[in-house]
């Protein structure tokens, strides 16, 4: 507003001053900063929520399907004892069909399988896709919220390199899945604090949907013969957690040589195993069995070196990494 001039009863003039600009741009100013106050204020009284995360450490997992842990990592080269991973599924799967959680105890056949590929098709959000070998350590995913219940923690590994969850449903990967993990409980949403969730996963050979190499578990019904694949080496049986024999190591080769067998010939001992036990109980609630893989290309220059020997039972321990197979059995 500019100054006025007006004349007073005197006949003299007077300048009249109107409210300076400069006093409105403080108030304006003071108003502003009193908003943003109350506003600030109101946010820390709100804060946002973080976002809930689960961490995988994809490194581990990807030494655990024989790819190395180089600085450059490198594939596994093709052996006799293992089937190579190209992919993976990790994340979390919300389980609907089930009141237990998976394990590795619980035998995939084809309707478990089923279920499963349905879970994960209808968890997809919560879950990501990668192709090995990956140069990531960690990877972070979402945390499936309150409303979807209960989930689990997976990791899952086929034999080509998978671009969508759909691919598992198509009959040239019907029997893709070759390696699975699962976390040992169940989750939920209230489970996870701000800090992301880790659990350390270990994979395992899917034995009953893809009989890949190295394989050698029973089946989850035990009228169902044993399922044994080249190269293994069988060190153990156990049934119901108890051993059966001690005439072990069965060296398990495609073309044995001296006190090495043939999978056919794998089958028969353990089948002998079983049906002893149960002719004499009648009760079995579990099989296992131990195995290692010497031609496993990832493995110990110690115990690689025993491929082609005949290596006793402490030897194999020893020197090997040793995998368990323990199905419980569907009655």
């Amino acid at each position: 507003m500019v100054a006025s001039k007006r004349i007073d009863s005197g006949g003299k003039m007077r300048q009249e001053s109107g409210p300076k600009f400069g006093s409105l741009k403080l108030l304006g100013l003071g108003i502003l900063m009193l908003i943003l106050a109350v506003s600030c204020k109101q946010f820390n009284d709100d804060p946002a929520e973080p976002e809930q995360k689960i961490r995988m450490n994809v490194g581990k997992l990807q030494q655990q399907v024989g790819y190395s842990s180089q600085v450059t990592i490198q594939a596994p080269e093709e052996s006799s004892a293992s089937t190579p991973v190209k992919g993976m599924i990790l994340g979390a799967m919300v389980v609907t069909s089930r009141e237990t959680p998976y394990s590795t105890e619980v035998a995939l056949n084809d309707e478990i399988k089923k279920n499963m590929e349905d879970e994960l098709t209808n968890s997809i959000e919560f879950l990501g896709i990668i192709k090995l070998p990956n140069a990531e350590q960690f990877l972070e995913f979402k945390v499936p919220p309150e409303t979807a219940g209960k989930w689990q923690i997976i990791a899952v590994g086929v034999d080509f390199a998978i671009e969508t969850l759909d691919e598992l449903g198509e009959d040239e990967h019907e029997n893709a899945l070759i390696y699975v993990g699962f976390s040992k409980n169940f989750y939920k949403a209230e489970d996870v604090g701000d800090e992301p969730l880790e659990e350390e996963l270990v994979l395992q050979r899917a034995c009953l949907t893809n009989i890949s190499k190295g394989c050698a578990t029973y089946s989850d019904n035990i009228e169902k013969d044993p399922v044994v694949q080249a190269a293994v080496e069988i060190i153990g049986v156990q049934i119901n957690d108890i051993d059966v024999s001690d005439n072990f190591p069965l060296i398990v080769r495609v073309s044995p040589q001296n006190s090495q067998i043939t999978a056919t010939q794998a089958i028969t001992n353990l089948k002998s195993y079983r049906d002893s036990f149960s002719g004499g109980t009648g009760a079995i609630d579990s099989l296992t069995i131990l195995t290692t893989h010497t031609k496993n290309t990832n493995e110990s220059s110690a115990c690689k070196a025993l491929a082609d020997g005949a290596p006793t039972v402490t030897a194999l321990t020893e020197a090997c990494e040793t995998q368990k197979y323990k199905l419980s059995i569907i009655k």
